[in-house]
Formats: structure tokens, sequence, C-alpha cells
């Protein structure tokens, strides 16, 4: 009865979706590994349409400056790239754990979740950090021009 109360939780649902998180997983890393490589395998249909940066634009570069150990560079790229490597990390491992690990790990993640509403509150940040990041950048190529 009191599971339906508190914050909808939204990094326990990914961890649910089982066989979605690992192909998401697959598919980052492959275009990971390509831009480890010099291989652009994804260009950002937003930027290429627009010339603006959408939400998650800087997400791949940031991440893989994170993993070098270069927090500056990172966060420069992406504010929240950092933080993505990190639940990305955790929701690898989780997936990879036995089932009744996960099982546990969910509850006590759903839990906290309800709790707290960290994850959808970052998950709100980082939206409404990359939509302000899109309209300044509409607003600069507006008024400004193209860079």
């Amino acid at each position: 009865p009191g599971r339906d109360k508190g914050f909808p939780p939204v990094l326990v649902t990914l961890l649910r979706e089982r066989k979605f998180m690992m192909i998401v997983l697959a598919v980052l890393a492959v275009l990971a590994l390509g831009s480890v490589f010099g291989i652009t395998l994804w260009r950002c249909p937003v930027k290429l349409a627009f010339q603006v940066p959408c939400p998650g634009c800087g997400l791949t570069r940031g991440s893989l400056a994170t993993l070098r150990g270069d927090l500056p560079a990172a966060v420069g790229f992406h504010p929240f790239a950092p933080l993505a490597v990190v639940i990305l990390a955790f929701l690898a491992v989780a997936l990879a754990i036995p089932a009744s690990a996960r099982v546990v790990l969910e509850r006590c993640l759903e839990k906290f979740e309800r709790r707290t509403g960290l994850f959808l509150f970052l998950l709100s940040a980082s939206v409404i950090y990359g939509l302000t990041r899109m309209i300044l950048a509409c607003y600069h190529l507006a008024f400004d021009g193209p860079t």
C-alpha cells in the first residue's frame, strides 16, 4: 500500500527494464569506443539541423574526459557528464549482478528514490540545463549570427 507514496522512481525503473538497458549500454559503449578511436558514429541531428546544441550535446566528450580523469574538461563539455558516468557504471554493474542480488538492490533503490527524489531532481536539473543552453544558443544565433 505505501509503495506508491513519495517521488516516482527513475533509476530503478530503468534497472527493471533489463533488456532495454543492456541494449542502451551496448550502443553507448560502441559510440564511446568510436570516439576513443576518433571515429564519429553519431552526429547530433539538432546541432546539424539548427546549429544549436541539444540538451545532451557534450555528454560523450564529457564522459570520456571523466574517464580520463579530466574533470574540468568534462564539466566544460557538459556539467552532468561525470554524474552520467557514475550512473551508467552503476547500471552496468547492477545489470551484471545475479538476479537475487539485483532484486534486493532494486527494492533498496526504489525506497531511496521514493524518499529522496534525488534521481528525479538530477534528471530534471539536467533537462533544464540543456534546454536553457539550447534557448541561449538560439538567442545568440538569432541576434549575433552564426559563429
